[in-house]
């Protein structure tokens, strides 16, 4: 699954984006629970994406979001994992995009794309979930956008210890109210 939106192409990683992502992991500012700044962890996040993308079977997407008007750069990341898991709280979306480029509404766009692009081809899926970090407002900012409402709290094992984390949720059937006209300009 890629696809492209107004302003992006959300494709499958490549190894040439380990060098963006670990830009990304050590920008001032930046967190996310399974990059700690070092080139391993962003060699192995790189590699489990692409590894991902190899299942015939998949059941989760790592994409790179890439900025159309800087072609082959890699700006962050959308995911949904878990798709088709009886597991309680499945599937979960995540993203991130560069400190640098945070702001112009690029995780918002992308996400809308692949939770439409996932609605589309999997219509059982109803509820959505979403983990973000209490103090990253401008994460629940969109998640908000997205129509995710808060439904509460848990814990996360991350590669600094456990930390805390707010639980969100939306349905196919409120995210479309909002977010079903927007068109995903194509899927490749």
């Amino acid at each position: 699954m890629e696809f492209e939106t107004s302003r992006l192409i959300v494709r499958e990683f490549t190894l040439g984006d380990v060098v963006d992502i670990h830009r990304i992991a050590t920008t001032d500012g930046f967190v996310f629970y399974n990059l700690d700044g070092s080139e391993q962890a962003s060699q192995a996040f790189v590699e489990r994406a692409i590894d991902k993308s190899k299942e015939t079977s998949r059941d989760s997407f790592k994409m790179a979001v890439e900025d159309k008007a800087r072609p082959g750069r890699c700006i962050g990341y959308v995911s949904i994992d878990d798709i088709g898991s009886s597991t309680p709280n499945a599937p979960d979306v995540g993203y991130i995009i560069d400190p640098r480029e945070q702001g112009k509404g690029f995780a918002t766009e992308a996400m809308v794309g692949l939770m439409q692009s996932t609605f589309h081809h999997h219509p059982e899926i109803d509820q959505v979930w979403l983990t973000v970090h209490p103090d990253n407002k401008a994460s629940q900012g969109v998640a908000r956008k997205l129509t995710f409402e808060y439904v509460g709290d848990k814990e996360l094992e991350t590669k600094r210890g456990t930390e805390p984390r707010l639980v969100y949720q939306t349905d196919q059937e409120r995210f479309n109210a909002q977010h079903g006209h927007v068109e995903v300009l194509m899927e490749m």
